[in-house]
């Protein structure tokens, strides 16, 4: 019988109570079944059963639950978090590297001089290293991302970005049948609340001092579970950027439409600070120029380019030369260049990078209407 509304009593305790006149003949049975209990010289122990009965079945829906869901944190290692959500990432090959590309219009890379401050005073407290807790560096991130937001130019946008900590996220794995789910530590989103995961444009994973990089198996579910969202709400485009960090490390990535995730090297706080913070400007420069609020609405392969033109302009992709771009039924295609025939390239689809087979390769040529030069 559900409640009609609750009260609180002064000494902390809660009541419910509801309109007699609203009760279902459902609702008058149950009723009636508790009045015999309690008219029964029994019914205390009834009642004992009849709760031992009701856990009994409660732990039965959790159970057949939780057999169909796996948490985020179940994946230990990145190739079985990358085959459970069918990204493709070969972090040996450099075809699956990002950098930063268009140095001269980078940020000073300089944080306030509070943030700073702040920082510098909690990494060099004697305290840090033997607390070896998540949440030393969850405060770090907090500041440095508080500040750099500060310092974002969305004062022209209709919705503002916002920064949501632990957004509840799931995502379908087709290869284990089973749901995967769990909590974003952070969310740069320009929805309004958590329930509006495809509006994600940025996703931040951190993790214990010294352990950044045991994060990124479930920063691949976090960011697959954003793009499965945002392919579900039909948005212009698909990729997703990641940070993943404890806070003295720092990791960045980039999942494209076609699920290929692009990994940079690691930066290290003390002595590459300032290209860490030029990374966290540029990213959040970026979720702005991606989302629907500051550019006019285009639509197809108009749109699908000219954000993909803006993104090689940012960032180059795998190593120099080694990558080209099509367009195909509006979709960007990146293709692993095998080799330069002058004319064009002999390539093979990024899926499959390590392919030399024919089948699974093909010829584009400079004049091709939709080439692309190598990013």
């Amino acid at each position: 019988m559900p409640p009609r509304g609750q009260k609180r009593l002064h000494d902390g305790r809660t009541i419910l109570h509801f309109d007699p006149a609203t009760l279902t003949q459902d609702e008058l049975e149950v009723l009636d079944s508790m009045n015999t209990i309690w008219d029964d010289p029994n019914g205390l122990e009834k009642l004992r059963k009849f709760k031992w009965i009701f856990d009994l079945l409660v732990k039965s829906r959790q159970s057949q639950s939780a057999h169909n869901t796996l948490p985020a944190t179940f994946f230990e290692n990145v190739i079985a978090a990358k085959n459970a959500v069918n990204v493709q990432y070969n972090p040996s090959n450099g075809r699956h590297m990002v950098q930063l590309n268009d140095t001269e219009n980078l940020s000073d890379g300089k944080l306030s001089q509070w943030a700073d401050d702040s920082v510098n005073a909690i990494l060099r407290s004697k305290y840090v290293e033997n607390a070896g807790s998540e949440s030393i560096s969850r405060t770090v991130i907090d500041i440095v991302f508080c500040d750099r937001l500060n310092h974002l130019d969305d004062q022209d946008a209709d919705r503002h970005l916002n920064w949501f900590p632990e957004m509840p996220i799931s995502v379908e794995s087709a290869s284990l049948g089973k749901t995967i789910h769990g909590k974003v530590d952070w969310c740069l989103s320009h929805g309004n609340n958590k329930s509006e995961l495809d509006t994600t444009l940025i996703v931040l994973e951190a993790k214990k001092l010294g352990t950044a990089p045991t994060g990124l198996p479930q920063l691949i579910i976090y960011l697959a579970a954003v793009q499965d969202s945002r392919k579900q709400a039909v948005k212009p485009n698909y990729s997703v950027f990641g940070i993943l960090s404890d806070s003295v490390t720092f990791y960045f990535a980039h999942l494209d439409s076609q699920r290929n995730l692009f990994v940079t090297k690691s930066y290290d706080w003390l002595y590459e600070k300032s290209t860490i913070v030029q990374w966290i400007d540029r990213i959040l420069r970026d979720a702005i120029h991606a989302s629907p609020h500051t550019t006019p609405v285009r639509t197809g392969t108009t749109s699908l380019m000219a954000y993909n033109n803006f993104l090689n302009h940012s960032y180059r992709f795998g190593l120099e030369g080694e990558i080209v771009e099509t367009v195909e039924d509006n979709q960007i295609q990146r293709y692993a260049i095998v080799e330069s025939l002058g004319r064009g390239y002999l390539v093979t689809p990024m899926n499959n990078p390590e392919s030399s087979g024919d089948a699974e390769q093909a010829e584009i040529t400079h004049s091709h209407p939709d080439h692309a030069e190598p990013c």
